[in-house]
């Protein structure tokens, strides 16, 4: 009888042992070191540039349009985008590179719309030039993170203002593909989406004061054309930085 109970209390210590080990052992539940991340209650603002020409009058004393491609593009995007139109009048590449694009960069964009060439064009710029400073453009904002959108040159071939002061149609018809080769080129190296601005002879005005320095200029129908043109990949662009 005595026997049966040491056997007993001996087992009854084994299992207390083991029992004990196991719990020394069995290591506490570690805290959650990486909770999942939350939204921000007040996420990041978006921002689009206008870059590049106004299409509008240089001097001040000139009647306006009475909406411009930036105005009419602001009321084609989301409304909580943020806006900044740096164009100017008869910008050309080298001035979007010189005068704008630090401001713009400032900014942080998401994503930056840019309507350039045809002043540098009419002006005698080089296209070696032009591709330089264009390349600079695209290539710092894409660096910065922002998307682009570019347009071409419209074709201002046919435009009798132009004829009359010397300018060859079949050479200028030339330089225009030859612009617009350059904005397609360098614009998919970067990875823009570039839309082809065919505009019409009532979307452009030609105001010559100087026989050297004729003055290209949107009509209202224009700014509207080049809004539209502009404003699908532009709110595509913004949906894709939120």
């Amino acid at each position: 009888m005595i026997g049966y109970w040491l056997v007993l209390a001996m087992v009854l210590c084994a299992l207390v042992a083991v029992v004990a080990a196991y719990a020394t052992e069995t290591p506490e539940p570690e805290a959650d070191l990486h909770p999942p991340p939350r939204r921000s209650p007040n996420p990041k603002r978006q921002v689009w540039l206008a870059l590049g020409s106004s299409g509008t009058m240089e001097r001040a004393d000139q009647d306006e349009p009475p909406a411009t491609w930036v105005s009419l593009l602001s009321e084609r995007l989301p409304p909580e985008a943020v806006g900044y139109d740096l164009s100017t009048p008869r910008a050309t590449v080298a001035e979007v590179r010189r005068d704008q694009l630090p401001e713009g960069l400032d900014s942080a964009p998401d994503v930056a719309a840019l309507w350039t060439g045809l002043d540098d064009l009419l002006g005698g710029i080089s296209i070696d030039a032009f591709e330089e400073d264009l390349l600079a453009v695209l290539a710092r904002l894409s660096a910065a993170g922002c998307a682009l959108v570019l347009a071409t040159v419209p074709d201002v071939t046919g435009q009798p203002e132009l004829e009359s002061i010397g300018f060859s149609q079949e050479l200028l018809r030339l330089h225009v593909e030859r612009w617009n080769a350059s904005i397609m080129r360098l614009g998919s190296a970067l990875g823009a989406v570039v839309i082809d601005d065919r505009v019409g002879p009532e979307d452009i005005a030609v105001h010559v004061q100087y026989l050297d320095d004729p003055e290209i200029l949107l009509s209202a129908r224009g700014h509207a054309r080049l809004a539209d043109l502009l404003a699908p990949p532009i709110r595509r662009a913004l949906g894709e930085h939120r």
